[in-house]
């Protein structure tokens, strides 16, 4: 059980860490967050699962029917829009020169279940469970995969605060040139996301 469990995190936190979405949705905000960047990252992780947990639900109760292709289409434009408002965000906060932001964490939550919904590079990721011979087996999988989720987000979160808490103490100019250059990339990724759903 334990080399199904270890496959699942790595698939998990392969899937995230190839993601430019993935990491466009929660570099701003990580940034922003500086010291408390890794709650950021847990409530993306959290978020990403439940979502991806609910349209795997969906999908084995109304495999059938349910428009899979459409839903997707439709959440890839919605996690564009999404990106294009966490970098607006993002530089909002740079011209407002605000204190940092403790309170990312419904937006990563949001951006995450969002982002669970959307594609369909992520079933692809867990359809290794449906191939595995006991249900035991295959829940191992998946739980592997959610906790590989989360676990590198948080870690790439976290390494963002410390780097923008570490960057601030150079002065706040060279904290606020990354929190633009990040929001601007951000905006960009979402752009293409919109674009990829759209053709």
């Amino acid at each position: 059980m334990l080399p199904i469990l270890l496959s699942g995190l790595l698939a998990g936190s392969q899937h995230v860490v190839t993601g430019a979405d993935h990491m466009a949705a929660v570099a701003p905000l990580a940034v922003d967050s500086r010291r408390s960047a890794w709650t950021t990252g847990l409530h993306w992780g959290v978020g990403h699962a439940a979502g991806l947990a609910l349209l795997g639900g969906a999908f084995l109760l109304l495999r059938e029917t349910m428009p899979v292709e459409s839903i997707s289409a439709w959440s890839e434009a919605i996690v564009g829009v999404l990106l294009i408002l966490i970098g607006a965000r993002g530089l909002f906060a740079v011209r407002a020169q605000t204190q940092p932001n403790h309170h990312h964490r419904k937006t990563a939550f949001g951006a995450g279940t969002v982002h669970g919904f959307a594609g369909t590079s992520h079933v692809i990721g867990v359809l290794a469970a449906l191939a595995l011979p006991t249900r035991t087996e295959a829940f191992g999988y998946l739980l592997g995969f959610a906790a590989g989720n989360i676990l590198a987000m948080v870690a790439f979160s976290a390494a963002l605060g410390v780097f923008a808490t570490r960057l601030e103490r150079n002065g706040a100019k060279a904290h606020r040139r990354l929190l633009v250059t990040l929001s601007v990339l951000t905006i960009g990724v979402g752009c293409v996301w919109i674009r990829m759903a759209a053709g």
